[in-house]
């Protein structure tokens, strides 16, 4: 492909249409045409030249469409929204090629709506007033599709993150219950594992005639202690982790509520996993003691 300096602007309008204009850059341009960056300054002069080609192809459709014949004011400042609005970031890129000196562009629009305002003022009416006027309804006008294209970007920006917030929740809670499953499943088996060790020690109780109320009593209060265990083990590593990433200049946010709720949390597990075990206190029968 031949470089020129239409080539490069068509290049150049492509990417401002898939990403925006803050990745229109000299270098973007060149890897997309295949070039080295310095190809292009033989044909544009820097990044603002590049905006005023790019600006300049977004409102053709307007200069072309009131050419040779006389256009409302209205229609024509519809024509330049539609016409920026086609374009990703379209109304920001023309308003900086027309703040840049003696740009071309703002030259060629002022004419041609102060040829649509001249068709509807008063007969006579000071050059100067219609320039105002068509200054005016220009800035406007784009001023509006402005405002009107950011909020639509943000608008879909948001409606992303609020899916990818969505899919983070349904991962968090998966965890979440996944990790209490777990919890419950290895505290399950430990506290499980301790009154099968001590099980003659629970069928003595039996023989001496504690009931298994009692013997119930005991379980939980084992698993409470063994729930606080936790919490202090689970208070310690997180200690440990703020002091960790304070050192990295990370900042973590541990409401105290959340950390109470977890610790509630951790306790009920170990309550749950105990009452889970009782089922092994029927086969603590005197007999055991024989064993």
């Amino acid at each position: 492909m031949q470089l020129t300096r239409d080539t490069i602007t068509a290049s150049a309008l492509r990417i401002l249409a898939e990403y925006g204009l803050a990745d229109v850059s000299m270098r973007r341009v060149a890897t997309s045409l295949g070039v080295a960056p310095g190809a292009l300054y033989w044909h544009i002069e820097n990044k603002q030249e590049l905006i005023s080609c790019l600006a300049a192809e977004i409102v053709r459709p307007v200069a072309a469409g009131a050419a040779g014949e006389a256009t409302a004011p209205e229609q024509l400042a519809r024509a330049l929204r539609e016409a920026v609005l086609g374009i990703r970031d379209g109304a920001e890129v023309v308003l900086a090629a027309m703040s840049q000196p003696g740009a071309r562009i703002r030259g060629e629009l002022s004419t041609v709506f102060e040829e649509a305002v001249r068709g509807v003022a008063n007969e006579g009416a000071p050059a100067s007033v219609l320039r105002s006027a068509a200054a005016g309804l220009i800035t406007m006008t784009l001023g509006a599709a402005t405002v009107y294209q950011s909020g639509a970007q943000l608008a879909e920006a948001n409606q992303g993150a609020m899916f990818e917030e969505g899919i983070l929740m349904i991962i968090i809670g998966g965890c979440v219950v996944l990790g209490v499953i777990i919890g419950v499943a290895i505290t399950w088996q430990t506290l499980r594992g301790a009154i099968m060790a001590n099980i003659k020690e629970f069928a003595s109780l039996r023989a001496l005639g504690v009931g298994m109320g009692s013997l119930r009593r005991i379980v939980v209060e084992l698993s409470f202690w063994v729930g606080v265990v936790g919490v202090i083990a689970a208070v310690g590593l997180t200690w440990l982790l703020a002091l960790a990433a304070r050192a990295g200049a990370v900042i973590i946010a541990l409401p105290v509520t959340l950390l109470i709720v977890v610790g509630i949390g951790l306790i009920l597990i170990a309550v749950g996993s105990g009452l889970l075990s009782l089922g092994i206190l029927k086969k603590s029968q005197p007999a055991d003691l024989l064993r």
